[in-house]
């Protein structure tokens, strides 16, 4: 279950992907600089008894927020492909996989 606000859940959801403490308080904060984010229209809003499916779209901005962070700030970060579209993420990743587990195989 989802406790807390909007913008208490983004936070939590960094961390649980991998970027530091300060990392996602800089991500959070290009988030509120941003005018036209919608999730500034929820961040001090509770996020309890939204769909499921608002925390899915939400995702998918914040990655996209976190990775521009990531590629500006810290490009060699070792969560870097917990934020990428999954498509470039796997063939990034590609060449660890055992063969018989590679997205193509």
């Amino acid at each position: 279950m989802r406790e807390g606000t909007f913008e208490a859940w983004i936070h939590a959801e960094m961390l649980k992907n991998g970027l530091w403490p300060r990392d996602a308080a800089a991500v959070l904060a290009k988030i509120k600089a941003d005018e036209k984010d919608a999730l500034n229209e929820v961040m001090d809003k509770q996020s309890k008894g939204y769909p499921i499916e608002m925390f899915a779209v939400a995702w998918l901005s914040i990655q996209r927020v976190a990775l521009a962070w990531l590629e500006e700030n810290k490009p060699n970060h070792w969560a870097k492909p917990m934020f990428m579209p999954r498509a470039e993420r796997d063939a990034l990743l590609a060449d660890y996989l055992p063969k018989e587990d590679r997205p193509d195989a």
